[in-house]
């Protein structure tokens, strides 16, 4: 029988912080042995901690999506704007991932919960940016009804070295299952 869903959230929680985990025990071992970090080594351990902290904050939100139903606001929002700032608030991790981000925006204003839009736009982009890819982003209105489309695709920057096992999505990635649920 396949795996429950329960477990397949847990397996993502632990697998999602064992690397900034095992980064900050390296990281503290080195200080022990040397009694000092460099900058390099500093830079690792704040990205790791972030990370580590992105983590409990998405696994805080499942855990409430799990427990409370959504109580959306209804604000009119320029998800533009929201959008650059998520940009801007993952430009470190976009950085650390070497992620080629090319994006397209149109100024679109819609009406929906602002705190919904934040967790959801900071997952999408959590899941969708892979080391080494190319992440375009496009917002634009689209006319007939009159509505904005969102798109995010990824891509390979540079070619898969081995075609039997091509790049594939990260279906049980931590920030895949806040998308599921939010």
């Amino acid at each position: 029988p396949p795996p429950r869903p329960e477990y397949l959230l847990a397996g993502s929680i632990g697998a999602a912080l064992s690397g900034p985990l095992l980064e900050m025990e390296h990281i503290v071992q080195q200080l022990l042995t040397t009694g000092k970090l460099s900058r390099p080594q500093v830079n690792a351990l704040m990205s790791s901690l972030g990370t580590a902290r992105r983590i409990s904050t998405q696994s805080q939100l499942l855990d409430h999506l799990a427990h409370s139903p959504i109580r959306q606001s209804h604000e009119h929002v320029a998800l533009d704007a929201r959008l650059r700032q998520a940009l801007a608030d993952n430009a470190g991790m976009l950085q650390s991932r070497a992620v080629d981000l090319v994006h397209r925006l149109q100024a679109v204003e819609v009406v929906l919960d602002p705190s919904l839009l934040e967790t959801v736009l900071h997952a999408a982009l959590s899941w969708m940016a892979r080391p080494g890819y190319r992440l375009s982003i496009t917002l634009e209105m689209q006319r007939m009804p009159e509505h904005a489309l969102l798109s995010f695709k990824a891509r390979p920057t540079v070619s898969d070295s081995n075609p039997e096992h091509p790049h594939s999505p990260a279906p049980y990635r931590l920030s895949w299952w806040l998308l599921v649920e939010s």
